[in-house]
């Protein structure tokens, strides 16, 4: 019996091999969207088999769609033959694996994965949709290939041709820009007049700040020129020194910077802290991931930041809230402020000058390479004197090492510092191992006699382990401290964070010191929360031997953008609290900024604090700043914008005559809206926009706002490519023009059936070509209408292919159109533009 069932079964194979797919004729024909990347057809025909749930799809329609089209069919051996890129590839079919109907050979969607190189087909019932996913190259892909290099090549020639790449000139003096501030911190006493200026001088970007009251009126001021080689900034004047955090020095000096350094990461003990430059910056969020750590509002070009979050982020998130509205987001690395250099790559960092405090004289020179993408090494020379005097001399090598490994990496970080003039060594290693979900870390740093007789740290070394489990952060730590003439100071602490109730995140950290002498005790929790307004909720609860607890609170509340009066006047409104119990005081207030429209900007702040003899002092302050453009000071411009940023300003304007210039007859347009980097700016009646504030030096993008003009009228350009420069101007007009829709009809001169004909429809191409150029490609509808949209006037010609491999022709291959919408204001339907499908000589 079980020999019978073997038999049954292998003849039933056998029958099916032998007579294959018998049904066909009873599956529907249906037209379906079908996707390859790029690629896309709203009309691909095929056959569903619908008691199997089974797709077909005919191999020359598919091929041709994916623009293969040598390939060859053999209906007879069922063998199919074609070539990608050289490389022939040969497949046969057996009858049970695919059916034959109106010359075409159709296969499931599972033949098709099968044997000819898919890595994925899947077809979506609801939405009648294919899509496919080739296991080789397609044509298109090489083209784009092709395309990115040579536009890598040609890349300017290219786009300033096509006036889609427009550079803001650098000038050798511009006018430039002034802020003036009037600052008041009480208002019974005399306020502070100052001012930031801002212009091009000898193609760099300068930069000056002081107050008009003080002798010496420049306070603080650089020449910037931006990316000067590769990414490197050049940078004359007051710059801000990277110096060893066991040198203790004036970081502010006058005189040079090479490099593009603009944020600098390093460990105090326990403490992370975050320096930085953001000129123009109102507010600066620091995040761990998503979740707000600490912000704050500089009062200059400089900022500072101190936490203490363990171990937890290999990176850091500055989101930085300028005063002209842009957002920056910058990645803090926690090891030197950068991810291993990738193979080949440098960086470098020079600077040179003297302290603007004692006038002391300091050099840095530091050069890191990429020697792998997993190892960086560098070498550097510093010349450095402390505040107190003391001159140093260092030759400094690094060795960064990053496995890379996914599961189990490695990171490390080793500094060398060797003292030349008392040839001592000093050494700061890093490691961090990671495992899954755990984290170990481990620093060592010791210091010479040299360096330890005026910092009074001979060694430090800490452990630590941490792991991140269900939406939390836990991490144990010890560190041991050797101070010259204090002794061992050792600690061991306890950091936990949490966003299992995200937005809300909180953190607490217990630390303990292992010396009877001190015996001292800390608690630092954290509480925060970032949505409809930012909530900073700081805490510090010390005890020292047996003395009583000591605490302080800090809470900060702020609020972005509220609306004061709808659609027109807007401001940020902050509040704070500050408690510190062994000095018995407090602190609290309200600050909050407007701008009233374009005439002026206005901070104002109030305070409370309470002193240690029980007596309340109440402060009222208030920061008024007003913007002008030297060069015509009438100039409506946004005073949150910085004294460095750029200005773009022009027509907006309906082009009557088609020739792209705002000239006698052309249409200014109110109310148009243009997009910059997500900024919008109104015109006014007369079609002036200006936009004020842009950031620069940076790339931006210009649009239309098409919501905000006639849908029947169009920019010529979809967007504006800007490289912006500090402090520059540039005039850009929008011409608009009307535009038009052509349409035509592909007849049927092969008097195919309807049915047969659609699909020969699927295999046709259609151009508009406007001096040589391809504006637009599309494929006709099902019943043989094409039509392209957004036409704007000009003349055209409209070219037809066939891809099929019929020799199939046209009865015109070619039509010329003439669009022309003189003394109108709207477009039109230009309709017509008909061709038959047909064998033979084309007409």
């Amino acid at each position: 019996m079980k020999h019978s069932f073997y038999i049954i079964c292998i003849f039933f194979i056998f029958i099916l091999h032998c007579y294959g797919i018998d049904n066909y004729n009873n599956f529907q024909e249906s037209y379906v969207e079908i996707r390859c990347g790029k690629l896309k057809d709203g009309f691909f025909p095929i056959r569903y088999d619908e008691e199997n749930e089974e797709v077909y799809i005919g191999l020359k329609t598919l091929f041709y769609f994916l623009e293969l089209y040598d390939v060859d069919v053999d209906l007879e051996s069922l063998n199919i033959s074609y070539n990608v890129f050289g490389e022939n590839k040969k497949i046969k079919l057996k009858s049970h694996e695919s059916f034959i109907d109106d010359d075409e050979l159709y296969v499931s969607t599972k033949v098709l994965k099968d044997k000819f190189k898919f890595k994925n087909i899947n077809f979506d019932f609801s939405m009648l949709g294919l899509g496919i996913v080739p296991d080789f190259i397609l044509p298109y892909e090489e083209r784009e290939r092709s395309k990115i290099e040579r536009l890598r090549l040609e890349a300017k020639k290219e786009l300033e041709k096509k006036k889609d790449f427009i550079e803001m000139p650098k000038r050798f003096i511009t006018p430039g820009f002034i802020k003036l501030f009037y600052n008041s911190y009480d208002f019974n006493k005399k306020g502070d007049l100052s001012y930031e200026f801002g212009n091009q001088f000898l193609y760099g970007s300068l930069y000056l700040q002081g107050r008009f009251e003080r002798r010496n009126i420049v306070e603080y001021g650089n020449l910037t020129y931006n990316n000067i080689v590769a990414d490197n900034d050049l940078v004359l004047g007051n710059i801000y020194l990277d110096v060893p955090r066991f040198i203790n020095t004036d970081s502010n000096i006058l005189g040079f910077t090479f490099s593009n350094n603009r944020t600098y990461y390093f460990k105090e003990g326990s403490f992370t802290v975050i320096k930085g430059e953001a000129e123009g910056a109102e507010t600066i969020e620091l995040y761990s991931g998503s979740f707000l750590l600490d912000y704050i509002h500089p009062t200059g070009k400089n900022f500072e930041f101190k936490i203490s979050d363990g171990n937890m982020s290999d990176y850091y998130i500055l989101k930085i809230y300028y005063s002209n509205g842009v957002i920056e987001e910058r990645k803090v690395f926690s090891i030197n402020d950068l991810n291993i250099l990738e193979r080949g790559k440098n960086k470098v960092n020079i600077q040179f000058g003297k302290g603007t405090k004692n006038g002391y004289l300091q050099s840095n020179f530091n050069i890191l390479h990429g020697v792998t993408n997993n190892i960086t090494l560098g070498v550097g020379n510093r010349i450095l004197t402390s505040e107190k005097g003391r001159r140093y001399s260092f030759i400094e090598n690094d060795i960064l090492l990053n496995t890379r490994h996914k599961i189990f990496p490695t990171v490390i970080e080793l500094k060398n510092y060797h003292e030349i003039t008392h040839k001592e060594n000093n050494y700061n290693l890093n490691i961090i191992q990671k495992y899954k979900e755990w984290q170990l870390n481990l620093t060592y740093e010791t210091y010479s006699k040299y360096i330890f007789y005026e910092n009074g740290v001979k060694n430090y070394k800490s452990v630590s382990l941490g792991k991140n489990f269900k939406n939390n952060y836990l991490e144990v730590g010890v560190n041991k401290e050797t101070l010259y003439r204090l002794g061992i100071n050792k600690n061991i602490y306890t950091y936990w964070s949490t966003y299992k109730l995200a937005p809300i995140y909180f953190s607490l950290k217990l630390e303990k010191s292992l010396e009877n002498i001190s015996n001292r005790y800390a608690i630092y929790p954290t509480i925060s929360y970032y949505g409809y307004f930012s909530t900073v909720v700081e805490g510090k609860f010390v005890k020292e031997n047996n003395s009583r607890w000591t605490n302080s609170y800090n809470l900060k509340i702020r609020k972005r953008n509220v609306q004061l009066i709808k659609d027109k006047l807007y401001g940020d409104i902050g509040l704070f609290f500050k408690y510190y119990s062994d000095r018995h005081t407090y602190t609290y207030g309200v600050d909050f900024n407007i701008k009233l429209d374009d005439f002026i900007y206005a901070r104002v702040n109030s305070n409370v604090t309470k002193r240690e003899n029980g007596k309340s002092d109440t402060g009222n302050g208030i920061e008024i700043n007003k913007i002008f453009a030297l060069k015509k000071p009438s100039l409506k411009l946004d005073n949150n914008s910085s004294v460095t940023s750029s200005v773009i300003y022009g027509n907006i304007f309906l082009d009557k005559n088609s020739n792209g210039v705002y000239d006698e007859g052309d249409l200014p347009l109110e109310n148009g809206i243009v997009i910059i980097d997500g900024m919008k700016f109104k015109s006014d009646k007369q079609g002036r926009y200006i936009a004020s504030g842009i950031s620069s030096p940076r790339t931006i993008e210009l649009e239309i706002d098409r919501k905000s003009i006639d849908p029947m009228i169009k920019a010529t350009f979809k967007k504006l490519k800007i490289r912006t420069e500090s402090s520059g101007q540039l005039r850009v007009d929008i011409p608009l023009d009307i535009i038009s829709i052509v349409s035509g009809n592909i007849y049927n001169g092969l008097k195919l059936p309807e049915n047969k004909f659609s699909r020969k429809l699927a295999l046709i191409n259609i151009q508009l070509i406007k001096d040589n150029t391809i504006v637009s490609e599309i494929k006709p509808e099902f019943d043989g209408l094409y039509f392209f949209e957004d036409v704007f006037p000009g003349k055209y010609k409209i070219k037809f292919s066939y891809l099929g491999p019929e020799k199939y022709k046209f009865s015109t291959k070619e039509i010329d159109v003439n669009i022309d919408t003189s003394g109108k204001e709207s477009g039109d339907y230009f309709e017509g533009y008909d061709t038959e499908l047909i064998t033979g000589e084309v007409k």
